[in-house]
């Protein structure tokens, strides 16, 4: 069943099986030292008597900025392979699927003729609802979740491949 759950509840890894992608730790420190960078310039602005509008755009830009950034690190790893499912680390904190539940992984293709860009897993809410929709010949009405090159640190091609190596249902939809 999916969950949101903390640490300790989540099941233990085994070892020759966990695979984990995360954001490169450039992205976060980029996205903070711009935060920074946008506080100190708000704050010089408002001291030397610049005007108010600009500063307090430029602090609420910069904090926003700073914000993003740290909440990158502390979301680390994004999503992690288990032998009995799958772990992402959201806005909402970790979420264990389990991998029954999962219906379908997806590799898109971005702007760029061939280049993948998301990553898309198809899963649904409970055993329930995934064995009335399987039942079914209609559309699939689960969850989704979209991981991007930059929230997997790498190719979403290879993230795909690991999880088709691993017995997930994948298809490349990338051309």
């Amino acid at each position: 069943m999916t969950t949101n759950s903390t640490a300790g509840d989540l099941p233990n890894p085994a070892p020759e099986l966990d695979t984990e992608w995360s954001p490169k730790l450039a992205y976060p420190v980029t996205i903070s030292v711009l935060g920074l960078v946008g506080i100190g310039s708000g704050l010089v602005t408002l001291i030397s008597g610049g005007t108010t509008l600009s500063s307090v755009l430029l602090l609420l830009a910069g904090t926003i900025l700073l914000l993003m950034g740290l909440d990158q690190f502390r979301r680390t790893p994004r999503l992690q392979l288990l032998p009995d499912g799958l772990i992402y680390f959201g806005l909402r904190g970790r979420r264990f699927i389990e991998s029954e539940l999962v219906h379908e992984v997806r590799v898109m293709r971005g702007r760029r003729r061939g280049v993948a860009a998301l990553v898309r897993i198809e899963y649904f809410a409970d055993y329930a609802e995934a064995k009335e929709q399987r039942s079914t010949d209609g559309p699939v009405d689960g969850e989704l979740l979209l991981l991007s090159r930059t929230e997997v640190g790498g190719n979403p091609r290879e993230v795909a491949q690991v999880l088709a190596e691993a017995g997930y249902d994948v298809i490349d939809a990338t051309g």
